[in-house]
């Protein structure tokens, strides 16, 4: 029996859940879409108080949160989200002409644009449950990630000397 080595065909052998903050339907299943035959497993939430009331008690407190759906700035969403855990993981969902630095400066993971790509999601999951389960530093793609440099991935400027996976800072 061949071994599967694409997402795309392989089943899931776990899911790590992932809440999306998000009242269009549209939004949920491209998501959804995006996100078919991989772990993630999305934990659709229309209202922000819903969500952080889960995510209090998520073991991967990651939340994917579309700004069209909560009537508050995402700076007042933050700053419920820091009061709900110290380890927070928003990643918002904006378009095109988001002020994303200044997102990013005052604490969002990161910043996914419509539309969405597959791999952006893919790799900006990634990094948020790895800061999740190992406590990394907080090192979104958007901020220090350079995509594969040479057959090495770079990472905050470092090349990973073991040629595979990544170097801690």
């Amino acid at each position: 029996m061949p071994l599967h080595t694409s997402c795309d065909t392989a089943p899931p052998r776990f899911s790590i859940p992932v809440g999306l903050v998000t009242a269009q339907r549209d939004e949920r299943d491209e998501l959804r879409r995006l996100l078919a035959h991989t772990a993630w497993d999305l934990n659709v939430y229309t209202s922000g108080a819903d969500a952080l009331s889960a995510y209090r008690r998520a073991p991967n407190p990651i939340l994917l949160w579309d700004l069209r759906a909560d009537p508050r700035s995402w700076r007042d969403v933050i700053q419920s989200v820091r009061l709900a855990r110290r380890d927070e993981c928003v990643i918002f969902l904006a378009e095109s002409n988001a002020p994303i630095d200044q997102m990013l400066r005052e604490g969002a993971f990161d910043v996914l644009t419509r539309p969405f790509a597959r791999a952006d999601i893919l790799l900006t999951l990634l990094f948020a449950y790895s800061y999740c389960r190992a406590h990394w530093p907080r090192t979104s793609p958007r901020r220090e990630f350079h995509p594969v440099v040479c057959g090495k991935v770079r990472v905050g400027g470092r090349k990973n000397s073991a040629g595979g996976g990544f170097d801690r800072p």
